[in-house]
This record gives C-alpha cells, structure tokens and sequence, in this order.
C-alpha cells in the first residue's frame, strides 16, 4: 500500500475535518477535532485552530482515499445573518445530526469556481466539480451508525448550489433568505458587519459580474448602501433560482417566519431533511449565541431589527432604487424583485 492511501485510510477517521485546500498547491490542510468540538462550533475556519488536537497537511489526491461510501448529507445555504446558526443548532439538537458549519474549505471552493472559466483559473471545471464531489463526500463522513451530517455553509457560498445538486442527487438544502428591509436593517446593526462585506465584496463582485455576462459598474464606485444591495442580490439569486427548478429539493426559509416562529419553522424544515427534532426547541432558541459566552434573547433581537428597519426608510430607499436598476439590466436577478418589493415593515 502506497504512502498516500496509508495516509487516506487514516483520514477516513471523521475526527479529521477537512480544513481547506491550498488551490495553487494542490494541498489539503486537516484538523483532528472531537466530536463535542465539531458538534459546538459555530465556524470552522481560522477559529477553530486553537481547539485542534492534531494539524495534517497531505496532497489533495488523499481526498479520494479517505471516503469509505457515498452519505446522504443534509445543508443549509443563506444570505448571512439570518437565523441559519440558530436553526443549524436546533436541527442538530438530537445525536443523530451532527453540524458541520461554515468550513473554510468551502469558501475556497465557492472563490475557485467563480474563476474555472478564466485563463488564470487554477483548476478548470471538471477539475473543480469533481474535487467539489469529494470535499462533500468526506464532509459527510457520521461519526456512527445513524446519524446524519448536516452542513451549512457561509453566506459567500451560495453560488455552489446548481453544482451541489447535480454532484450529489440525493441531498436536499434549506435556503435561508431575508427580504431587502431586513437584511438592511441586519447588516447595518453593527459596524462590523460591514467589515464583513467589505472582506467579501471582491468574491461576490466576481459573482455578479460572471452572472451578468459584464458589470455595469466598476467595483471602487460602489458606496456602502451598494454594497449591501449587491451582497444581498448575489447571494439571494442561486437560492432562488434553485428553489423554482427543484422545490422537490431546496426549501426556502423567510428569516422572518423563522424569527416569529421558530417552533414551527424548524418542524417544517425538519421535516423536509428526514431529521428528528430535540424536545427542548424553545430552551435552544433562547440560549442560543454565535459566542456562547453571551446571551442571547430572541424576542428583543427581532423587536430591535424591526424598529431599525422602520427608522430606515429613507436611505433604504436610495439603495433600493439603485438595486432595482441592477436587476432591470440583468434577467438572471429578475426572480429577486418579488423579495425586494416585499415588506413587513409599515
């Protein structure tokens, strides 16, 4: 036996999360995590390298060793900051889901697959697809018998949705989305969210810029309203046009459903993935908290999101005005109208 299926055999061990791939290098980066580690953390990107037991770097062909067969895995796509750690945490609340949220590797995956199509692109699209097939396949992995892997991805991602559907045809994803007013008024709560979107804007620039056959903007032009209509935009767009050509398969979950009633939003959702629910949804809601070392009150959130939204209205207004344009020049992000013209907010 080979160097590399030795080292393969080893990571079929689900302990081993796989961290990400260095793309140029055609390298793979892994962590030995436990099970409660893995079961508790709300990112696994560069935050969860304090917590890891063991670092293991290996050529990317390992990745085709270190699968044993084909799960069926369960996902969560969203726009960001919508509610998609809470219900991921309530959905895992029984041992027989385990969460594997926000890896970094698929945010390597997303930014690779904007560019397959350019000449600089590092790997070309069947290259892509099929190492996309075999990070979700160790992805998968349970650690028993009966239990099922559930992934939610970070909002930058959505873009791997058609792929994802095709590469593995048995999987069903819930798409968490936000009407414009609410994802506004979310990402303007606090300063550091536009940090956030800022981080990104290059990525989802590329995005919309490859949807669109062309920008009709340059990106330094863009002011921070923009901003967040453009991310807004570019991650709605692949949740919803999956939706409409496979509903058998993606759900679509409105932010404000989820936040008005939960209970009942996490029944339907899980119900659409096959997946028992925790007695003690409430108790999970109401302690929930991206840092777990802080509170979290539900109620008062979605109160405090809404008297935002409504105080709003008027620099809403220029960004929204500007977003509708972007749509009108693009017939790929025409579905997007229903949800920019839709409000809650009176």
């Amino acid at each position: 036996m080979g160097s590399h299926q030795v080292m393969g055999s080893r990571l079929i061990d689900p302990g081993w999360l796989l961290y990400d791939i260095v793309a140029p290098r055609d390298e793979c980066l892994w962590l030995k995590l436990n099970e409660s580690i893995l079961r508790h953390a709300s990112f696994l990107d560069q935050r969860i390298l304090p917590e890891a037991q063991q670092k293991l770097k290996t050529p990317l062909s390992v990745i085709h060793q270190a699968v044993l067969k084909q799960e069926y895995l369960a996902h969560i796509f969203h726009c960001g900051h919508v509610g998609s750690t809470l219900l991921s945490r309530i959905l895992a609340g029984t041992d027989r889901v385990l969460p594997v949220r926000e890896p970094l590797v698929l945010r390597t995956l997303s930014a690779v697959g904007i560019e397959t199509d350019k000449p600089w692109s590092v790997w070309d699209r069947t290259k892509w697809e099929s190492i996309l097939s075999r990070v979700y396949a160790v992805l998968s992995r349970p650690y028993r018998s009966g239990q099922t892997v559930l992934v939610k991805a970070t909002s930058i991602c959505t873009n791997l949705i058609d792929s994802v559907l095709v590469a593995r045809p048995h999987d069903k994803i819930i798409g968490i989305y936000a009407t414009f007013d609410l994802y506004f008024a979310a990402m303007t709560r606090d300063p550091s969210l536009m940090l956030d979107l800022n981080g990104h804007l290059v990525a989802r620039f590329k995005e919309y810029d490859r949807l669109s056959g062309g920008s009709h903007f340059a990106l330094h032009e863009l002011d921070p309203l923009q901003i967040i209509a453009l991310s807004w935009l570019v991650n709605l767009q692949p949740m919803l046009n999956a939706a409409s050509h496979t509903p058998e398969r993606v759900q679509l979950v409105d932010f404000a459903g989820l936040m008005e009633n939960t209970i009942e939003e996490s029944h339907r959702s899980a119900a659409f993935l096959g997946f028992p629910l925790p007695d003690d949804i409430d108790t999970i809601r109401r302690s929930y908290a991206k840092k777990q070392d802080m509170g979290f009150d539900p109620q008062r959130r979605w109160k405090e999101l809404l008297e935002l939204a409504r105080s709003q209205k008027q620099v809403r207004k220029m960004a929204r005005s500007w977003l509708d344009q972007v749509i009108e020049d693009c017939e790929a992000y025409r579905l997007c109208r229903e949800f920019l013209d839709h409000t809650l907010i009176v």
